[in-house]
């Protein structure tokens, strides 16, 4: 064994080991913690594709609590259901909510192939929700998985919701986020992740395989 393959492998240990300092509590027990020595960076995979903004929101915040970041390719009729449930959230509403938790911002991040042509998911977008919403285009197509995680590179929001295109949230979404956030018997430092319960439309309601996100 030579001395470089040595230091390679306590540079390894090192990384590993501050990764589960950092991490180890929301793990299993028994979870193969070097999966994440594994790991390629898939958000530097599509860097050389950028993102257009197109429009923004008119009431846009600064530093929203959350957002809800919706990424569609060559989808129209399904996600004008999905922006109007991410717009109808009665958080706004909720005595209980801060003026900081009432602060979220939607995005749309659009994949497309040919950036400089208009799509029907733009017209429709501009058409019907300017200024309601911020818009992003793609200047290449960066796939499926890389647009949700361009959804969470533009996300300005502390907590970040990322809505597939043919699902709905429920009204009180994130209201009931922001609750379990400042549940004060839990501590909301050691919360990574808040997950909801989903329930299946039938075949004539969105797509057929469209859901909605509820607590």
């Amino acid at each position: 064994m030579n001395a470089n393959h040595t230091r390679n492998s306590a540079n390894t240990q090192e990384k590993l080991g501050e990764i589960l300092k950092e991490y180890g509590k929301f793990l299993q027990p028994h979870f193969d913690a070097s999966v994440f020595m594994r790991c390629s960076d898939n958000f530097a995979q599509y860097k050389n594709i950028t993102s257009q903004k197109i429009y923004e929101m008119d009431k846009a915040c600064e530093n929203p609590t959350f957002t809800i970041a919706i990424p569609v390719y060559k989808r129209v009729e399904t996600l004008r259901e999905t922006i109007d449930s991410a717009l109808a959230q009665d958080i706004y509403l909720d005595s209980a909510s801060s003026a900081e938790e009432k602060c979220y911002e939607v995005i749309v991040v659009e994949n497309v192939d040919l950036a400089d042509e208009p799509t029907p998911t733009q017209e429709m977008l501009e058409s019907e929700y300017k200024g309601k919403i911020t818009y992003y285009k793609n200047t290449g197509n960066v796939g499926l998985l890389g647009n949700f995680n361009r959804c969470i590179e533009l996300a300005k929001g502390k907590w970040v919701c990322v809505l597939h295109s043919d699902d709905m949230i429920l009204p009180n979404y994130l209201s009931a986020m922001a609750e379990i956030l400042r549940d004060g018997e839990q501590s909301t430092k050691d919360v990574a992740m808040i997950s909801c319960l989903e329930d299946r439309f039938g075949a004539r309601s969105v797509g057929g395989g469209g859901g909605i996100a509820s607590f």
